[in-house]
Protein backbone atom coordinates (compact mmCIF):
# COMPACT_ATOMS: atom_id res chain seq x y z
CA UNK A 1 0.00 0.00 0.00
CA UNK A 2 1.11 3.52 -0.72
CA UNK A 3 0.80 6.13 1.96
CA UNK A 4 -1.55 9.08 1.49
CA UNK A 5 0.11 12.25 0.33
CA UNK A 6 -1.76 14.81 2.43
CA UNK A 7 -0.11 18.04 1.33
CA UNK A 8 -0.03 17.04 -2.34
CA UNK A 9 -3.65 15.91 -2.16
CA UNK A 10 -4.71 19.21 -0.60
CA UNK A 11 -2.88 21.06 -3.37
CA UNK A 12 -4.73 19.06 -6.04
CA UNK A 13 -8.18 19.49 -4.55
CA UNK A 14 -7.82 23.14 -3.61
CA UNK A 15 -7.16 25.32 -6.67
CA UNK A 16 -6.24 28.28 -4.44
CA UNK A 17 -2.49 28.76 -4.64
CA UNK A 18 -2.04 27.08 -8.02
CA UNK A 19 -0.33 29.70 -10.13
CA UNK A 20 -0.73 27.95 -13.49
CA UNK A 21 -3.99 29.43 -14.80
CA UNK A 22 -4.74 26.48 -17.10
CA UNK A 23 -4.24 23.93 -14.31
CA UNK A 24 -6.53 25.95 -12.06
CA UNK A 25 -9.16 26.04 -14.82
CA UNK A 26 -8.89 22.26 -15.26
CA UNK A 27 -9.40 21.69 -11.55
CA UNK A 28 -12.21 24.24 -11.30
CA UNK A 29 -13.89 22.58 -14.25
CA UNK A 30 -13.96 19.22 -12.52
CA UNK A 31 -14.35 19.87 -8.83
CA UNK A 32 -17.87 20.22 -7.58
CA UNK A 33 -21.01 18.91 -9.10
CA UNK A 34 -21.43 17.56 -12.56
CA UNK A 35 -23.66 14.92 -14.08
CA UNK A 36 -23.36 12.21 -16.68
CA UNK A 37 -25.94 9.96 -18.29
CA UNK A 38 -24.93 6.30 -18.26
CA UNK A 39 -27.42 3.91 -19.74
CA UNK A 40 -30.83 5.14 -18.63
CA UNK A 41 -29.61 6.75 -15.39
CA UNK A 42 -28.21 10.16 -14.52
CA UNK A 43 -25.22 10.04 -12.17
CA UNK A 44 -23.70 12.86 -10.15
CA UNK A 45 -19.94 13.09 -10.78
CA UNK A 46 -17.92 13.85 -7.66
CA UNK A 47 -14.23 13.83 -6.82
CA UNK A 48 -12.89 12.19 -3.68
CA UNK A 49 -9.52 10.95 -2.48
CA UNK A 50 -9.99 7.16 -2.38
CA UNK A 51 -6.30 6.29 -2.09
CA UNK A 52 -3.55 5.70 -4.62
CA UNK A 53 -4.19 1.95 -4.68
CA UNK A 54 -7.94 2.25 -5.34
CA UNK A 55 -9.59 2.34 -8.77
CA UNK A 56 -9.70 5.52 -10.88
CA UNK A 57 -13.48 5.59 -10.68
CA UNK A 58 -16.18 3.85 -8.68
CA UNK A 59 -19.81 3.85 -9.79
CA UNK A 60 -22.47 3.61 -7.08
CA UNK A 61 -25.81 2.66 -8.64
CA UNK A 62 -27.78 3.07 -5.42
CA UNK A 63 -26.57 6.62 -4.74
CA UNK A 64 -26.30 7.41 -8.49
CA UNK A 65 -22.70 8.58 -8.04
CA UNK A 66 -19.65 8.37 -10.28
CA UNK A 67 -16.75 8.96 -7.88
CA UNK A 68 -13.45 10.05 -9.43
CA UNK A 69 -10.45 9.05 -7.33
CA UNK A 70 -8.21 12.12 -7.24
CA UNK A 71 -5.55 10.12 -5.37
CA UNK A 72 -5.02 7.85 -8.40
CA UNK A 73 -1.74 8.41 -10.33
CA UNK A 74 -3.68 8.82 -13.59
CA UNK A 75 -5.38 11.90 -12.13
CA UNK A 76 -1.99 13.45 -11.31
CA UNK A 77 -0.90 12.83 -14.89
CA UNK A 78 -4.14 14.27 -16.26
CA UNK A 79 -3.63 17.51 -14.33
CA UNK A 80 0.01 17.70 -15.46
CA UNK A 81 -1.00 17.20 -19.10
CA UNK A 82 -4.09 19.43 -18.88
CA UNK A 83 -6.30 16.50 -19.86
CA UNK A 84 -8.53 16.17 -16.80
CA UNK A 85 -11.81 16.10 -18.71
CA UNK A 86 -10.78 13.36 -21.12
CA UNK A 87 -9.03 11.27 -18.46
CA UNK A 88 -12.01 11.57 -16.12
CA UNK A 89 -14.44 10.63 -18.86
CA UNK A 90 -12.32 7.62 -19.82
CA UNK A 91 -12.21 6.47 -16.20
CA UNK A 92 -16.00 6.71 -15.96
CA UNK A 93 -16.42 4.91 -19.31
CA UNK A 94 -14.07 2.12 -18.20
CA UNK A 95 -15.84 1.64 -14.86
CA UNK A 96 -19.30 1.71 -16.43
CA UNK A 97 -18.39 -0.65 -19.28
CA UNK A 98 -16.76 -3.07 -16.84
CA UNK A 99 -19.86 -3.05 -14.64
CA UNK A 100 -22.35 -3.47 -17.49
CA UNK A 101 -20.58 -5.90 -19.83
CA UNK A 102 -20.73 -9.68 -19.93
CA UNK A 103 -17.70 -10.28 -22.20
CA UNK A 104 -14.41 -8.51 -22.87
CA UNK A 105 -15.57 -7.75 -26.43
CA UNK A 106 -18.77 -6.13 -25.17
CA UNK A 107 -16.78 -4.10 -22.65
CA UNK A 108 -14.38 -2.87 -25.33
CA UNK A 109 -17.29 -1.93 -27.62
CA UNK A 110 -18.97 0.07 -24.82
CA UNK A 111 -15.75 1.90 -23.96
CA UNK A 112 -15.04 2.65 -27.61
CA UNK A 113 -18.58 3.95 -28.18
CA UNK A 114 -18.42 6.22 -25.13
CA UNK A 115 -14.97 7.59 -26.00
CA UNK A 116 -16.02 8.33 -29.58
CA UNK A 117 -19.10 10.15 -28.26
CA UNK A 118 -16.94 12.28 -25.94
CA UNK A 119 -14.43 13.03 -28.70
CA UNK A 120 -17.25 14.30 -30.94
CA UNK A 121 -18.55 16.50 -28.11
CA UNK A 122 -15.12 18.03 -27.54
CA UNK A 123 -14.65 18.71 -31.27
CA UNK A 124 -18.09 20.34 -31.48
CA UNK A 125 -17.45 22.46 -28.39
CA UNK A 126 -14.07 23.60 -29.70
CA UNK A 127 -15.71 24.53 -33.01
CA UNK A 128 -18.34 26.63 -31.20
CA UNK A 129 -15.67 28.33 -29.08
CA UNK A 130 -13.58 29.07 -32.18
CA UNK A 131 -16.58 30.68 -33.95
CA UNK A 132 -17.31 32.80 -30.85
CA UNK A 133 -13.69 33.98 -30.72
CA UNK A 134 -13.66 34.84 -34.44
CA UNK A 135 -16.75 37.07 -34.13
Amino acid sequence: MHEQRGSILEHRTNPVGITDKKKREELNGLIGEGTIHLGNKKYKVVTQPLGVDDYECRIDDEALLAVINISHPAYDQAVAERAVELTTYRAIADAFANKESQTPEEMYERIDEMLRFQARRIIERRGKNKKTIEK
